[in-house]
């Protein structure tokens, strides 16, 4: 199976494309590589990867990579509420327009697979099941309510909502909340919890 993965050398994609090679697919990742990440160098030999620098924005290279794939996973993202609130427009661009790019690329004989966040769900006093209603309070959570909704409506598109992530990676993050907590435990031997 060819799977083309957007965003590859972060967090998740870095991982997942080693699962992917190892079950014998042909991967074909696009990143700009904004941190400077180096998190899929161990891939460059096999002669199943495919690395392409580039950005989700160009909408043609985005077209021309979708239409070689029989999967297309786009993981690319401005992640979190600092980072949405710094650039706006670079927030709605990568997480809501590279979604509705890919939603008018695919053909029906295509999969469209979108991990995407329980953030859509904001705060809320009761438990809450994949029936709840979405209460984005951030414009991080908006574009992922909204490019859900393009993914849901395409037909041949599954969308993920993952709980926090957490753990080992190749592009190796200590902002999540749990990676957060153990590193603080771990260093300082202590945790400190509040509410604001």
């Amino acid at each position: 199976m060819k799977i083309f993965i957007t965003g590859g050398a972060g967090y998740l994609g870095s991982v997942i494309v080693g699962k992917m090679l190892n079950a014998g697919h042909e991967v074909v990742v696009l990143d700009k590589l904004l941190f400077n990440q180096t998190s899929l160098l161990s891939y460059t030999s096999n002669p199943k990867f495919k690395f392409i620098y580039g950005d989700v924005r160009n909408v043609e290279l985005l077209q021309t990579l979708c239409k070689e794939a029989d999967v297309i996973i786009p993981l690319a993202a401005i992640v979190g509420m600092p980072a949405c609130k710094k650039d706006p427009d670079l927030t709605v661009a990568v997480n809501y327009q590279q979604i509705k790019n890919i939603v008018e690329i695919i053909q029906p004989s295509q999969k469209l697979l979108v991990p995407n966040t329980n953030s859509q769900y904001g705060s809320s006093e009761t438990i809450i099941t994949e029936e709840s209603p979405f209460n984005p309070l951030s414009l991080y959570a908006q574009t992922k309510c909204d490019a859900e909704k393009r993914v849901l409506e395409c037909g041949n598109g599954i969308s993920l909502r993952l709980a926090t992530v957490f753990g080992v990676s190749y592009r190796q993050r200590m902002d999540l909340l749990v990676n957060d907590f153990v590193y603080r435990a771990f260093t300082d031997e202590f945790l400190v919890l509040f509410e604001s």
